[in-house]
């Protein structure tokens, strides 16, 4: 864990540094809420990936929410993080399940086929 851990910071003080450049900061922030990620990103499905896809989606969303949040909003971070990751999740799904990715998400490969069919 990174040396913020210890320190008596506001959360808000480190999301402001995290947004500031802070790189131990941001650290702290992503392996706090990596256990919120996990338990969102179990609840759902992506045709055409795996489960860890769903994961880096919802890190991705976390990142967004460090980078932009706003603490004039009066909303604690926790709760910002969570909508965010939600949301990038549920938009990764929906991009998806999107009828132009179909050709992608039914095809089958002729190479496969045709290594099946001829051994040689």
């Amino acid at each position: 864990m990174v040396k913020l851990s210890n320190d008596k910071l506001a959360e808000s003080e480190i999301v402001r540094r995290a947004q500031q450049g802070d790189k131990e900061a941001e650290e702290y922030l992503l392996e706090k809420y990596r256990k919120n990620v996990l338990i969102r990103a179990r609840s759902y499905y992506l045709v055409g990936g795996d489960h860890e896809d769903l994961i880096q989606e919802g890190m991705i969303g976390l990142l967004k929410a460090i980078w932009d949040f706003r603490p004039d909003r009066e909303t604690q971070f926790a709760t910002f993080a969570n909508l965010c990751i939600e949301r990038q999740i549920q938009t990764a799904i929906s991009s998806a399940n999107r009828q132009k990715h179909m050709p992608l998400n039914n095809s089958v490969s002729i190479y496969a086929a045709v290594s099946e069919e001829d051994p040689g």
